[in-house]
């Protein structure tokens, strides 16, 4: 570089001079959008975490309900014959005849 400014090598620095102020407001607009970026990617892994533990929870709830499913299955199986023993009982007793089946 000559020890005067000018020429090419000036010219550049000039030129330079002149473009840092865009430069530098380009670099603050992505320095903001990668801010917003990361915020936005924070927020949706919460929204992700939320959704996981909803979904788990929605889990443990349907392996309950079929638990009580099945419970109240066995419950109406046994009603139906215990029903069904009674009205056997009582048409014997009472020599009543029973429908066909």
């Amino acid at each position: 570089m000559s020890g005067m400014v000018g020429g090419t090598d000036g010219e550049r620095v000039i030129q330079w001079m002149e473009q840092s102020p865009r430069v530098f407001e380009a670099l603050q607009r992505m320095l903001q959008d990668y801010d917003q970026t990361r915020e936005a990617a924070e927020a949706t892994t919460a929204d992700r975490d939320r959704l996981r533990e909803q979904c788990e929870a929605l889990r443990e709830q349907v392996r309950q309900l079929h638990g009580e499913l099945a419970r109240l299955q066995k419950e109406r199986a046994e009603a139906a014959q215990w029903c069904a023993a009674m009205i056997r009982e009582a048409a014997a007793r009472f020599s009543i005849p029973l429908p066909p089946a």
